[in-house]
């Protein structure tokens, strides 16, 4: 299981008028986040090794598409399952960008889509 904070650009005038409080904001923030997954996971894990499946978590941190993309093809993953979302309408227009359509054209293995 992998799950990717995604890092929110914050525009230099803000950074500059509040010094690094927004950088350390941040980092508090992303600590908070990983704990959050790591306690989350941790419970899932127990409940897929039940099953006699093994499983391993893994925080990331950054663009969530290219992080997918990058840790699958790093750790020679065979096959990335994702959610994704039942949209209609101008809804799906809205969804071109999505991060689930950027990992299942640009991996290098196949990628099974759960509605």
């Amino acid at each position: 299981m992998a799950h990717v904070i995604e890092d929110i650009n914050v525009p230099p005038t803000i950074t500059l008028a509040s010094g690094d409080f927004i950088g350390e904001s941040k980092k508090g923030i992303i600590k908070h986040l990983e704990r959050w997954w790591d306690k989350l996971a941790e419970v899932k894990i127990h409940e897929i090794e039940d099953k006699n499946v093994n499983a391993t978590s893994k925080c990331l941190f950054g663009d969530p598409s290219q992080q997918i993309i990058d840790f699958a093809r790093d750790n020679k993953i065979d096959l990335i399952v994702m959610g994704s979302r039942r949209l209609k309408g101008a809804s799906r227009i809205k969804a071109l960008g999505s991060v689930t359509r950027k990992v299942s054209e640009n991996a290098d293995c196949p990628v099974l889509i759960v509605h």
